[in-house]
């Protein structure tokens, strides 16, 4: 989802989109100015500044490349000079003229540079010069101090939580940290990270004991690694000696004591070159982009980029990097800023061209095809921080001004305060009456004004989510509709996920020693409240009918989900000006919550809240499901309340870590889950029912859709230049009948609208019995008898008894083709359905495995767990591993189970007898091998 409403602040930036603008420019400060309050809105949400650099942001304190081969020239020249040789290595010779050449006409090429350091590092013959280089190189960037623009970046860090991905060698920004910066008497935390490993770790980490939030580390991330590295080179034995693992020069900088005064370089080069285990001096080597490995690298660093850091980025600014030498980067920022939707800011001290072609390759990439929200601006880096910096300190927000009370009675969902009203404390010792009685208040805290006037009213009166039952028509099978106490809805359980939501804030909050943040609380109540605005009647179910007619939504690749109902729902909501001035003053926009409701707006124990494999909203649905339909499950609601809050923290980078008791409740919950997806949402009598309800639904779907001459949408008729998507126009369509027959389905609220629903679908249905096949309406009508019917599980038990089994191995694709073009041959014969239990991780949308073209697939970490199997999990088991690397992200293999059932009720019906030959052959011609058949 997209957060540009953002760009709503920045008029001047949105009007100089896919330029380059230079400070004589009347509009060149404006856009800083917008920039500035852009980067403090996103600190305000606890969103990042991404910053990435290149070697313009350090020259000319620093040598850059060029300059590297250029001492590399004279340094060969003079032992070729010295041995009096005509050619010391052809190869290199070649080399050397292939750069010259390249350079006459203007051009460059990182691949000739890569080959030639190699040819050096690799040629005995020129060791001492290798050696005489890295001297060199060291003494030049030791002699070096941090620019301006480090200094401003190192500011930004510290105020705003500004994160840098560089692509330079000389640890200037890590050293303005340690080495020039103190706090009191003591020397800041920061780490300069090259290696994947290094960054997971760093990521990955959580507060010590007694450690305070205030007490923060900051990182810089080698996300090329075209660093100088050290390997050790000691005489005698070493176990760092010939692994292979060389180590970053700056591994050590932390180490240092003293600001690095004049004369002292040669001091603190040895220091950097001493091999941490034996203490001789290493070998130093450059490793430039260009080899394979190189780019290998890179994209590894990119993809620990992507799971733990890019989904927290609000915006990304460039400042020197062409993007010339880097093009996994520049796809890497392209797939950024089209994924998650958010600004970019280029920054470059040349941009200048009179072709397209001669603009520096980020700006021709990124900027100016006008794609995505980009701009340049032609300045040095050390000039822009400086405008940066006044900017930032003129700018000056208002605070959150809307004033937060949850002061209002809450009277709707009675289901968490009967739970914790029943709790029985009597006798109970001292501390644990305080922790019940904890619990006690914060799950029943009273409502805001903003909740219970504005939003709780539109989601009773005008979204009727109380008359979607949460199960659908299973509450009516398994004979639980009557019961009014059991009875439950999507409305009651909005409310139960916002209780929930809020206590395990409150909860990780008061863990981890931060600073309650009522702003930040009301925008995840009200997240919380709105997940489920956009399901319709009949919920996933209907998601699966669109799937099996192949109908998407436009510009969608995948099928229709209630996700982009609800995202047009909450639009809907604060389309009003009052509702959207309340929000925004709040300092969140309307975007800000769908991307939270889709569980991708940023901050990590926000999004792990709302929508996540352990969130509020399955949490509340497990206790509320097994609670109304009689199932039994080993977790007591009070009970796993305390412990999952028990040990759970926010981690210094904004994740979610289960630790200890947590972490067992935690398993436990997504234990029991899969448990009621096989025996209560996935049960073979509720799969056939639905089976039954869906072709109900598609046939009239089907049958009533018109395309001609008839006001379908509102004051809308189907027309090719309004509607290019047939598909698209299709959902709308039959999304806007569900929504008249809701209408039509007046029935006391403690009926069953669905069953209602499906009873006026089908009576429309048997006014057109005419045109219908005669088998196939038979077996529809004979199907919905049996909707009807079943009331109880006695009654679902009997159907269960008449149906066939089936264990099959393949491809779920596969295998839900086949099933399409049997029922599709033999219509009104059978109901096929293929059930397999979803993974024992869910996902938002946005964290799901995808393509990108810097060659990466991985989503985005917000949840940390203990290591090691969740059976050995003790009490005093650390949060240290991303949930999806435990036990629990191991995928099932593809085996599914299929249930066939005879719409006639007898399975040696001939027509059914005649669909099931034909479905065995089908497998047998796709190859999906069958385990069994009963």
């Amino acid at each position: 989802m997209t957060r540009i409403d953002d760009l709503h602040y920045m008029p001047e930036f949105v009007k100089n989109k896919g330029k380059v603008i230079y400070p004589s420019e009347e509009s060149y400060g404006n856009v800083i100015s917008e920039w500035a309050t852009l980067l403090q809105r996103q600190y305000r949400k606890g969103l990042i500044p991404l910053f990435i650099t290149g070697s313009g942001v350090s020259v000319p304190v620093v040598p850059t490349i060029f300059d590297i081969v250029k001492k590399l020239r004279e340094l060969y020249n003079k032992k070729k000079n010295k041995e009096s040789l005509v050619t010391l290595n052809k190869d290199i010779e070649e080399l050397f003229k292939m750069l010259h050449d390249l350079s006459e006409r203007g051009k460059k090429d990182r691949s000739i540079i890569a080959r030639l350091l190699n040819s050096f590092q690799e040629n005995s013959v020129l060791k001492d010069e290798w050696q005489q280089l890295n001297k060199w190189l060291f003494d030049e960037i030791l002699k070096a101090s941090p620019t301006a623009f480090h200094q401003g970046l190192a500011d930004i860090y510290e105020e705003l939580n500004a994160v840098c991905l560089t692509l330079n060698f000389d640890g200037l920004l890590i050293r303005e940290f340690v080495q020039y910066r103190s706090i009191v008497e003591h020397r800041k935390r920061a780490f300069s990270l090259p290696t994947v490993e290094e960054c997971e770790q760093f990521f990955l980490r959580t507060y010590n004991h007694g450690e305070k939030e205030s007490e923060r580390e900051f990182l810089e991330v080698q996300i090329r690694g075209d660093i100088l590295y050290i390997e050790c080179n000691a005489a005698g034995y070493c176990p760092q000696k010939g692994t292979g693992k060389e180590r970053s020069i700056w591994a050590s900088i932390g180490s240092f004591s003293d600001k690095p005064d004049e004369g002292k370089t040669e001091i603190i080069g040895q220091k950097l070159l001493q091999c941490p285990s034996c203490g001789e001096p290493g070998i130093s080597f450059l490793s430039f982009p260009g080899s394979y490995k190189k780019e290998k690298d890179m994209q590894n660093m990119l993809s620990i980029i992507w799971r733990f850091l890019a989904f927290r980025a609000g915006s990304v600014t460039v400042v020197g990097m062409s993007g010339e030498w880097d093009p996994l980067i520049v796809a890497f920022l392209g797939d950024l800023l089209s994924e998650r939707e958010i600004p970019l800011l280029v920054v470059d001290n040349k941009p200048e061209a009179t072709e397209q072609k001669e603009y520096p390759y980020i700006i021709r990439e990124l900027v100016k095809p006008d794609t995505h929200y980009a701009a340049a601006v032609g300045v040095d880096a050390n000039s822009f921080m400086r405008v940066l910096k006044e900017k930032l300190s003129a700018c000056c927000l208002p605070t959150c001004d809307y004033k937060i009370e949850f002061n209002r009675q809450a009277t709707d969902d009675s289901y968490w305060y009967q739970k914790v009203q029943s709790i029985d404390i009597s006798g109970v010792a001292d501390e644990e009456k305080a922790k019940l009685e904890y619990i006690r208040k914060s799950i029943n805290q009273e409502f805001s004004y903003l909740e219970d006037n504005l939003i709780i009213d539109k989601l009773k009166l005008s979204e009727q989510l109380n008359r979607f039952a949460q199960l659908g028509l299973k509450s009516y099978w398994l004979g639980t509709k009557a019961d009014p106490a059991k009875y439950h809805n999507r409305y009651n359980h909005s409310i139960g996920v916002m209780k929930i939501a809020s206590y395990l804030y409150d909860r990780a909050i008061a863990n981890s020693g931060r600073k309650e943040n009522l702003c930040e609380k009301q925008f995840l109540r009200l997240a919380a409240l709105l997940h489920d605005v956009g399901h319709l009647p009949f919920s996933h179910l209907i998601e699966s009918v669109f799937k099996e007619l192949n109908w998407k939504p436009a510009g969608y690749m995948e099928s229709y989900s209630h996700v982009l109902q609800t995202n047009d729902k909450i639009l809907e909501f604060f389309e009003t000006e009052d509702l959207k001035k309340k929000l925004e003053s709040l300092n969140y926009t309307v975007k800000d919550l769908i991307n939270l409701v889709n569980g991708c707006f940023g901050v990590g124990y926000l999004d792990a809240l709302i929508n996540s494999s352990v969130d509020a909203d399955k949490i509340d649905y497990v206790f509320r499901d097994t609670d109304s339909t009689g199932r039994r499950i080993s977790l007591s609601p009070i009970q796993f309340l305390k412990d999952i809050t028990n040990g759970l923290t926010i981690t210094p980078e904004s994740y979610f870590a289960f630790s200890g008791v947590s972490a067992i409740a935690a398993q436990q919950l997504l234990e029991t889950r899969q448990h009621l997806y096989q025996n209560l949402y996935l049960q073979p009598g509720i799969l056939i029912l639905e089976g039954i309800v869906k072709l109900i639904i598609k046939t009239y779907f089907v049958h009533f859709l018109n395309l001609k001459n008839d006001k379908l949408l509102g004051d809308i008729t189907y027309d090719q230049k309004d509607y290019p998507d047939l598909g698209d126009y299709k959902i709308r369509y039959s999304i806007k009948s569900l929504n008249d027959l809701l209408t039509e389905a007046t029935l006391s609220n403690n009926d069953n609208f669905e069953l209602a629903i499906v009873n006026l679908m089908f009576t429309k249905i048997k006014a057109c019995e005419t045109i219908l096949n005669t088998s196939f309406y038979e077996g529809l009508e004979n199907g919905f008898k049996k909707l009807n019917h079943i009331n109880n599980e006695d009654r679902l038990k009997a159907l269960e008894d008449n149906m066939l089994y089936k264990k099959l191995k393949g491809q779920r694709k596969v295998i839900a083709e086949i099933i399409r073009d049997v029922e599709f041959r033999m219509p009104g014969a059978a109901i096929i359905e293929l059930r397999k239990l979803p993974e024992y991780l869910s996902a938002a949308d946005k964290r799901k495995e995808i393509d990108r073209s810097d060659g990466t697939k991985t989503f985005a970490e917000c949840i940390l767990v203990p290591d090691g199997s969740p059976d050995s999990w003790t009490p005093t088991s650390k949060a240290a591993k991303a949930i999806s690397d435990s036990s629990f992200g191991i995928s099932s293999p593809e085996e599914h189970a299929v249930y066939l059932y005879p719409l006639s009720g007898n399975l040696d019906n001939s027509y059914f007898r005649q669909t099931l030959n034909l479905f065995d052959k089908m497998l047998n011609k796709k190859g999906v091998a069958s385990f069994s058949n009963v």
